[in-house]
């Protein structure tokens, strides 16, 4: 799937015209439209904000993933991480980890979600 592609699809997914998707990212309709039909690629300022609009990663947009968010995979897996981390603070058995282990997870866990939620 081409840039152009993508475009058009997330375009259609959130129901929005060509002249809104150009109101938004600050460009005219005709651009919305060149892009679509791959006559000419956005800039990097322009790829931008369509992924912060639309939620999804540079990297899906350009071609180089698949996945269109990987912040939000992340999230998924942090969530029952922590969960777990619960759970075995609340075990007794000696393989479990200690209470400095578990805020060091903690913390850890903290970290990469403000750094997910600057990008």
């Amino acid at each position: 799937m081409t840039i152009g592609d993508k475009i058009k699809t997330l375009r259609k997914e959130h129901n929005l015209t060509q002249t809104e998707l150009g109101k938004i990212l600050g460009i005219e309709k005709s651009t919305v439209s060149m892009y679509e039909n791959n006559r000419s690629t956005p800039n990097d300022d322009i790829k931008i904000k369509i992924a912060k609009y639309f939620n999804i990663s540079v990297d899906y947009l350009i071609g180089f993933s698949d996945i269109r968010n990987p912040y939000e995979l992340l999230e998924k897996e942090i969530d029952p991480l922590t969960a777990n981390i619960d759970m075995a603070a609340h075990r007794e058995s000696k393989e479990d980890f200690s209470k400095e282990e578990i805020e060091e997870l903690r913390e850890l866990m903290k970290i990469a979600r403000e750094n997910k939620n600057k990008k």
